[in-house]
Formats: structure tokens, sequence, C-alpha cells
């Protein structure tokens, strides 16, 4: 397929139910979706990172265990195109906004670019193949609700769809992908914490095969995280009632549990490096944010380093690094940006400017990047971060 500066190709798109997948096609450089003009800035202090692409009004939902490919969404500040615009023409390759784009890093070829009925809730790679799974808000079926799922191989250009069984009782699921069609799962039952649970569940018919409560004893008032999975897919950490909990995905047996420090509530952001070795979250000591990393085979604390308020989270893969997201107030706007500090020393190596937007009304939550919204690539030569808009950074 030839790839232009100023054209978007694409082969005629395939139906699969209510699906539609729109094959291989690429953006050239000047594309607004992935485009290479400045968007972020790096306020250089020993650090080698650089901006390299802006995916516009675009979210970062998963990158693939091999650091090659990342999954993006349209954001809320989306607006679909129409006709040509800056030498891109949009009408070779419609988007809309429930578009799910798998993205190539480095080559910056869109792999499939899938339209859904509604809005993703759960998307993530699986491990050991080029499949994404995604699943969509609920819908009824007869007389009861079920929400439709999609397995979407990227490389042969494939999508089958499947439902994930609603059963009466339960309380909000969760799924992430983790190898050979199999699903970690994550239960909230509200109202009643002994029965939160993490469990493992396999595709297609989505049978259990083990499942262990999140806490023995659950308390009132803490503050819960959500469960980040590792590159490799082997470990999950999560935090839950005021500790850290590291557990291996193959059995869900527990690794370690660390206490939070001085009896502070675990914040809802936290990050295991690529194949686990280091696992980092922000607690308080004497009252001020700091980012603790612990040794992922022990659970020995590594470093404590003083923070702001932390928003993102990622450890880089060879354990040197750890980016903190974090929100900066200026006199007109909110600026979420990413400190780089080196887990050794502690000190700050750069400063990456993520984006700017003016204070007001939802300005907060544009501003923040969420659970997954700092990420490096396992092969450690990107820095993904991600609020309304996805940029990539290299790293050298």
């Amino acid at each position: 397929m030839a790839r232009s500066h100023l054209s978007a190709d694409c082969l005629p798109g395939a139906i699969v139910g209510n699906v539609m997948l729109r094959r291989t096609f690429t953006f050239g450089v000047a594309g607004a979706y992935l485009a290479s003009s400045a968007f972020g800035q790096s306020e250089y202090a020993g650090g080698g990172t650089r901006p390299v692409r802006n995916f516009k009004d675009m979210v970062l939902l998963d990158v693939s265990p091999d650091g090659r490919q990342v999954c993006v969404y349209p954001s809320a500040s989306f607006e679909p195109p129409r006709g040509v615009i800056r030498g891109i023409i949009r009408d070779a390759t419609p988007l809309t906004k429930h578009t799910l784009m798998v993205v190539e890093l480095g080559s910056w070829t869109i792999l499939s670019s899938t339209e859904l009925r509604s809005s993703p809730v759960n998307v993530s790679f699986f491990a050991d193949s080029p499949v994404l799974y995604a699943a969509m808000e609920a819908e009824r079926q007869g007389d009861r609700l079920a929400k439709p799922v999609l397995t979407v191989d990227f490389a042969k250009t494939k999508v089958d769809e499947l439902l994930e069984p609603a059963a009466p009782g339960r309380g909000a699921v969760s799924y992430r992908a983790l190898s050979r069609q199999t699903l970690l799962g994550e239960e909230r039952r509200a109202g009643d914490r002994e029965a939160d649970s993490l469990f493992l569940t396999q595709l297609p018919g989505y049978q259990e095969m083990r499942r262990v409560p999140l806490a023995a004893a659950p308390r009132k008032g803490s503050v819960e995280s959500v469960s980040i999975v590792s590159a490799d897919r082997k470990l999950v950490v999560y935090g839950y009632d005021r500790s850290v909990l590291l557990r291996r995905t193959e059995d869900l047996s527990l690794v370690w549990k660390q206490d939070g420090v001085e009896k502070s509530a675990v914040d809802k952001q936290l990050a295991i490096s690529a194949t686990g070795t280091l696992v980092a979250a922000p607690f308080e000591r004497k009252g001020s944010p700091t980012v603790f990393v612990f040794d992922g085979a022990t659970g020995k604390e590594v470093a404590a380093i003083a923070s702001e308020p932390v928003t993102g989270l990622a450890i880089s893969p060879d354990g040197r690094y750890v980016a903190v997201g974090v929100t900066v107030k200026d006199k007109t706007d909110l600026v979420p940006t990413v400190r780089l500090h080196e887990i050794s020393s502690g000190r700050s190596v750069d400063t990456l400017v993520h984006d700017r937007v003016p204070q007001g009304k939802d300005a907060a939550s544009k501003a923040a990047f969420g659970p997954r919204g700092v990420q490096f690539t396992a092969d450690g030569k990107y820095l993904l971060t991600s609020t309304m808009h996805t940029r990539a950074w290299q790293l050298t």
C-alpha cells in the first residue's frame, strides 16, 4: 500500500453483525489525528524525552504487551470530521464518536478501525496474540441486560462478537485480557464489601476458574484503586483497605501486601513495571503527597519521592524512572504535567507539559490523566500521556 504525506487510503470495510471493521490504512504525517506538529513541551533537565505524535481528541485505552501498538478512542471533545481538511481525505476514512482504533507505534499506521454501537467500558490487549478485547455498554437482550463484547484481531482484520453474561445478583464487573483467552475479572458489590473479589474466567463461555476476595476484612472509609496488570500479564496490583496488594494472575495467589504509610488511604493511582519488578503507589507522608516505590518480589520500600497530588503514574520498563502525572495551576489554565524522577536518587530529570486546559466547567476532569493515562511502552521506546488528547513522547 502506498503511503502519502497528504492523503489517507482505505480498503473497503467489512461488516460483522452491526459492527464495521475498516481495514488497514495509514495517515500521512500531516494527519490531524496523528499529527507530528508541536503539541507538548519538554522542559529538559537532563532527560532525553521529546514529543513525536499527537492523537488529537483521542483517549488512550491500552498499550499492547509488546509495546508496539496502542488502542485509542474519541474523547468527549471529538467532533467527526467533514470533507477534506489540511490535505486529508476525511470521507475515505470516516470517523465517528464510536470508532475504536489500533495504531502501530513508530510507523503510525492505523492497523484497524472498528465502528462500535456504543461506548466501550472495557478494552485491553491479550498478551500472546494480536487480539483486542472490548466490552461495550450494557444492552437489553430480551428480559435481561448483557454487554456486547468484541474480540478484534487487528492482524487478520477480523472481528468476532459475543455477549458478556449478566448473572442475577452480581455487582459491577470489569475485565482485563490476560493470555490464551483468559480474563481477569473484578467484581464490586455496593453495600457488600465482603463480596468484592478478583476472579479468573475463560472465553468464549466465561467459565469461571478461580475467585479470591479483594480483602479478608474490609473496613469502612477506605479508598480503592483500579487494578493494574503488568505488561507481561503475569501480575496484578491494586489498592484496597489502605493497603497495596500484589497477586499472580496465574492463580491469584498473594505475592505481598504493603500497608499504608501513617494509615493514609491509597490513592486511586498505582503503577507496575512491565515485568512486575517494581510497584509504585502514592501515599501521604507527614501530610505531604509522596510516591512510594516497592520491590515487586518482596514488597520492600525502594524509594520515597515527594510529589504534588498524583493524577497519573507509570514505571519505566528498565526500572530507572517513575513518571508522575500532576495538574499544575497557573493564572488562567490547568496544566496536566508529567514529571520524570530517577528512582535511585529521587531527583527530577524531566518535566513534560502535556496540555493546557482553560479553567472553567469540567476543567479538572479534562486535565486529569486517570488510571491508565500515563504509560511506558514495554520496549522502553515511548511514554504515552492521555487526558482529552493522547501524546506520544520518544525516550532516548
